[in-house]
């Protein structure tokens, strides 16, 4: 790391860069790069120091936005040169890491890879289909390093229209913090957009390579003249009939789309239709005083937020709270300056089979226990609120979704999509509100591991702090759904703390039990003895990712004991869940 007080820094890791951001104060503009700069590049950072008060770029080639196919080591490289340029360009903080600190469990371009990965719904483009894969790790990326870098504001060049679209969408879908602002593309003489990838060029080629912006320019100019010409057929053929001129050019494609969502227009161009996009001021401040306040829309939320001085702790609930929910907010008051609750029933965790309409709720009391258990400030949100352009539990869903790879879960089997929704959802929870820590319950044992792992995987500034179950005088684990039991169902469903403590006394009596088999049949049989109960699961599995433990558990190292069943009870079938670490 550079220590000169006039000269650009540079940090390689995320440790160095962290330890200088900090200590930055005012508006931070982010330039990403690949590297290999030219002027298209510094005209984006020109943007930046413009509009910020200090400029941060990255030199970052992304393994995960490569195909199979594609040579990630023959992308050219040059930081000597890259790093003066950005020096001059005035530039204070660079950031050059490599990918393994990027990607410290390694990745892949697959989708069904070990990481956490950000997927951008609803985009149907040319490219998008030219190139499987690419703009998952373009969207992954880019997220990583807002969570990062924390800028207010980020530009990128107008060449890859694509990524553009993609990150203004992930943006909004997230609630990701950050101005998204799209900068001219830059061009040489002859009118060929300057690109990293002109390098592979000879002066000859690049030469006849201008007949790129000749093709698009006359679509342009037939566009414009007069009543214009609005097929988009025509305009296409124009385009093709002019690069077919070139023998060296072979056509990928040539697209005339919506701005929005990358959408090709098969007919004539609508003239009426103009693409904004929203740029949220920094909204009123006001002065925080101790009653709690209420939002109910992120605007609302953000006005608030704003005012906010210190240390943020954040308490996510679905809301009908119990004791629970309040030793979570009980611990975020005793590590924080100022505590945020959400109560919000997050329909993209909820099952097709699952009755979403059914869950308990009672926002009246629940606002007035958080208000006395010292909440600051509780945002309460409907769907539309936080799923504008609606929502699925699908994995074909037009919006964005986070999805955790590396998870080997009995629970994650047994409810399929329902964590994708949860990190989903706490993803903009984290982005709305940006808590310095955020407060789950041990219950929830695998929303635990999911969380974290992608706080990991995604860089986010949250420390997560995982909070142990309270229970009933019988040990039943606290949760929303006890009340759809009975008093004597409740007293019955007690033989599932009871079954899971026999098993941890087994573990820890003298040398302990460490087969796993054994353990899981102790809870079984005691479970068994309960008629109203079905097991769902019995499951031993690894801490950190929840895989399972087939064998004798490692006592260094330790386990998680889970369960899951279904009650039979008076009123509905309810499924019930709990856990002991081993």
């Amino acid at each position: 790391v550079s220590t000169q007080s006039t000269g650009m820094k540079v940090a390689r890791t995320i440790k160095e860069f962290l330890s200088l951001r900090d200590a930055i104060q005012g508006r931070v503009g982010l330039v990403p790069t690949m590297g290999y700069l030219h002027n298209g590049h510094l005209s984006l950072v020109k943007n930046a120091k413009s509009n910020s008060d200090y400029v941060v770029a990255s030199i970052f080639v992304n393994p995960t936005q490569f195909a199979p196919h594609e040579d990630l080591s023959a992308y050219p490289r040059d930081f000597e040169n890259d790093s003066k340029l950005l020096s001059s360009a005035g530039v204070n903080l660079l950031f050059h890491p490599e990918p393994e600190e990027i990607y410290p469990g390694g990745w892949s371009s697959s989708s069904s890879s070990e990481g956490t990965y950000v997927d951008v719904g609803g985009i149907k483009a040319a490219e998008w289909d030219s190139r499987p894969g690419h703009f998952r790790g373009v969207a992954t990326v880019v997220s990583k390093l807002f969570n990062i870098v924390r800028p207010q504001s980020a530009y990128f060049g107008q060449k890859d229209a694509l990524q553009c679209i993609v990150i203004k969408k992930m943006v909004r879908d997230l609630n990701f913090p950050v101005d998204v602002v799209t900068c001219p593309t830059l061009r040489e003489e002859n009118g060929l957009a300057m690109s990293s990838r002109n390098t592979y060029l000879t002066l000859e080629e690049k030469q006849k390579a201008g007949v790129i912006y000749r093709a698009i320019s006359k679509a342009h100019e037939l566009y414009r003249n007069g009543e214009g010409i609005l097929s988009s057929h025509e305009l296409k053929r124009c385009v093709r009939d002019i690069l077919s001129t070139e023998p060296l050019i072979k056509i990928d494609y040539v697209s005339i789309a919506q701005n929005s969502n990358g959408a090709e227009i098969e007919r004539d161009i609508d003239k009426a239709v103009v693409s904004t996009q929203s740029t949220g001021g920094e909204g009123t401040k006001k002065r925080v005083v101790f009653s709690m306040k209420v939002a109910r829309t992120i605007k609302e939320f953000l006005s608030l937020r704003d005012a906010i001085q210190g240390r943020v702790g954040l308490v996510p609930t679905m809301g009908y709270l119990h004791n629970g929910h309040l030793s979570l907010v009980k611990n975020a008051k005793s590590n924080s300056d100022y505590v945020v609750a959400s109560i919000f029933v997050n329909p993209t965790q909820f099952a097709p089979h699952e009755d979403l309409s059914a869950y308990p709720r009672d926002f009246e009391n629940d606002s007035k226990l958080l208000s006395s258990a010292g909440v600051n400030l509780l945002f309460h949100p409907e769907p539309e609120e936080i799923y504008p352009g609606g929502w699925s539990s699908s994995s074909s869903s037009e919006g964005t979704y986070v999805d955790v790879g590396g998870i080997k879960a009995a629970e994650w089997d047994s409810r399929p999509g329902h964590f994708r929704g949860v990190a989903t959802v706490v993803s903009k929870l984290f982005n709305i509100v940006r808590p310095q820590s955020a407060y789950f319950g041990q219950k929830d044992a695998l929303q635990c591991i999911v969380i974290k792992k992608m706080v990991r995987d995604l860089n986010f500034p949250v420390d997560v702090v995982t909070c142990p179950t309270l229970r009933e005088e019988n040990g039943l684990a606290m949760s929303s759904r006890n009340t759809y039991l009975t008093l004597e169902e409740k007293q019955k469903a007690g033989v599932i703390y009871r079954a899971i403590s026999k098993a941890h006394e087994l573990y820890r009596n003298g040398e302990g039990i460490l087969s796993s088999h054994e353990l899981k049949r102790c809870v079984r049989d005691i479970l068994s003895t309960e008629p109203l109960i079905k097991i769902d699961y019995v499951s031993i599995a690894q801490n950190s990712n929840g895989a399972e433990i087939e064998r004798d558990i490692d006592a260094r190292i330790g386990a998680v004991l889970s369960v899951a069943v279904l009650f039979n009870g008076q009123r509905r079938v309810t499924r019930l869940i709990d856990n002991i670490l081993l």
